[in-house]
C-alpha cells in the first residue's frame, strides 16, 4: 500500500471507532429488574407529590396543512380528590377572549360544579358529584400522561378492568408483566412493562421510571389502537430540599389515535408546572357580581347583586367577535369599529338579550 493513504486509512479507522462504540452501547441491556422493585421506585417517588399545578395547550394536527388548526389551553390544578381546571379554546381566526365555552370546572367530592366565563352562569351540584361526571376533571391529559396519581385519590379503575390507567396501579395490576429484554426509546433506554396484546408502557429508569412512550392495542387483529410518546422532561423537586427527591415531568407529548376511521393526532405542551405549591383556596370559587348561580339539585336560582360591568364585559366581546368576510376567508377584526355594523348588532343584541332573561329568571 502506497505510504501516502497510510495516514489516512488510520485516520478513518480513529474516526470509525468511536461509531462501532457507540453502536454497541446502543444494544447492550438494562440490568435486571423486578416489577415489584420498579413498583416500590415508583410509588415511594409518586408519593412525595401532595399536590401539582399545570398550565399545558393541546392542539389538534389535521393531515391536511390547510386545515386550521385549533388550539385549547388548560390550567388544572389536583390535591388529593381536589380538582380545578379552567378551559379555553382558540385557534388563528379566534382568539381565547372570544371562547363562549370558556369554563372553569371545580371537583370539591361533596359538589361538582362549573362556571362559564362570559355568560357568568354558575352551576352547582352536589349529586353530580357522586356520579360520573365528575371524571372529565378528576381524568387528565397530562396525568395520563405522565402515569402519576394522587396518592390520596380514588383509584381511577380498579384491579379487575383490562387496562390500568396511572403507573401506581398499572405496576400492581395482575396482568402487567415486565418483558425481559430492555428497549430504547429516542436513544434511552427503558424497561418494558406490559398487559400482552392490550398495553405496553416503556419506562425510563434513568428519570425516576418516566413514562417515555405507551401502546394500545386491538386485542383480536393486534393492531395499535393508541400510541403517545413524552419528551422533553423536566426535574421537580418534590420539595424545597432536593434529598427529599426528584420526580420528571414530560414538557411535550404526542397523542396518536390509530383506530381505523377515528384516526387524529393532537400535541400537548407545558407552559408552567408547580409542584406542591398548591393552595386549597384555587378549588373554592366565589361567584363575581351578575352572576346567575343555579342549582341543579333544587331546580332553584339566584343572581348575585350587581355586575353592571357585564354589560360593558358583552360589548367587548361582541366587538372581538365581529367576522368580516373577505371572499371565501374568514378574518377576525379586534380593533375599534362603530356599532353601526349590522353583525356586531346582532351578535351584541343576542348576548344582551341572554343577559336580561337570565336576570328576570332569576328575579322570578
Amino acid at each position: 500500500m502506497p505510504t501516502t493513504f497510510r495516514p489516512l486509512l488510520v485516520s478513518l479507522v480513529i474516526l470509525a471507532a468511536p461509531s462501532a462504540g457507540s453502536a454497541e452501547r446502543s444494544k447492550r441491556q438494562l440490568p435486571p429488574a423486578t416489577l415489584s422493585a420498579i413498583q416500590n421506585s415508583v410509588t415511594r417517588l409518586h408519593d412525595q407529590v401532595q399536590s401539582l399545578e399545570v398550565q399545558y395547550c393541546m392542539s389538534e394536527i389535521s393531515s391536511d396543512p390547510k386545515e386550521q388548526v385549533h388550539w385549547h389551553r388548560h390550567r388544572f390544578a389536583v390535591k388529593g380528590r381536589l380538582r380545578f381546571r379552567d378551559n379555553v379554546h382558540f385557534d388563528a381566526r379566534f382568539p381565547a377572549a372570544t371562547d363562549l365555552n370558556h369554563t372553569q370546572q371545580y371537583f370539591t367530592v361533596e359538589a361538582f360544579d362549573y362556571f362559564v366565563q362570559h355568560s357568568r352562569v354558575y352551576e352547582i351540584s352536589h349529586d353530580a358529584a357522586t356520579q360520573h361526571y365528575p371524571w372529565k376533571v378528576r381524568a387528565d391529559t397530562f396525568i395520563d400522561s405522565c402515569g402519576w396519581w394522587p396518592v390520596d385519590d380514588d383509584p381511577s379503575t380498579d384491579e379487575t378492568a383490562a387496562v390500568a390507567v396511572h403507573l401506581r396501579f398499572v405496576l400492581v395490576h395482575p396482568k402487567y408483566v415486565l418483558r425481559e429484554k430492555s428497549e430504547y426509546v429516542d436513544g434511552h433506554p427503558c424497561y418494558v412493562v406490559e398487559n400482552r396484546g392490550i398495553d405496553r408502557l416503556w419506562l425510563d429508569p434513568a428519570r425516576g421510571f418516566a413514562l417515555r412512550k405507551r401502546e394500545r392495542y386491538d386485542p383480536i387483529s393486534g393492531s395499535t389502537l393508541y400510541r403517545q410518546r413524552m419528551s422533553g422532561f423536566k426535574s421537580v423537586a418534590t420539595s424545597g430540599e432536593l434529598e427529599h427527591g426528584l420526580i420528571w415531568f414530560p414538557m411535550f407529548a404526542s397523542l396518536q389515535s390509530l383506530k381505523v376511521g377515528e384516526q387524529a393526532n393532537s400535541e400537548m405542551r407545558v407552559e408552567t408546572l408547580k409542584l406542591n405549591q398548591v393552595d386549597e383556596g384555587v378549588f373554592r370559587f366565589v361567584p363575581p357580581a351578575g352572576t346567575l348561580v343555579l342549582d341543579r339539585d333544587s331546580g332553584k336560582c339566584r343572581q348575585v347583586p350587581g355586575g353592571r360591568d357585564l354589560l360593558d364585559d358583552s360589548v367587548a366581546l361582541a366587538q372581538n367577535l365581529r367576522v368580516i368576510n373577505t371572499g371565501e376567508r374568514y378574518t377576525v377584526a379586534v380593533k375599534a369599529f362603530s356599532l353601526e355594523s349590522a353583525g356586531l348588532t346582532a351578535v351584541l343584541v343576542f348576548l344582551i338579550t341572554v343577559n336580561v332573561l337570565l336576570f328576570v329568571r332569576a328575579c322570578r
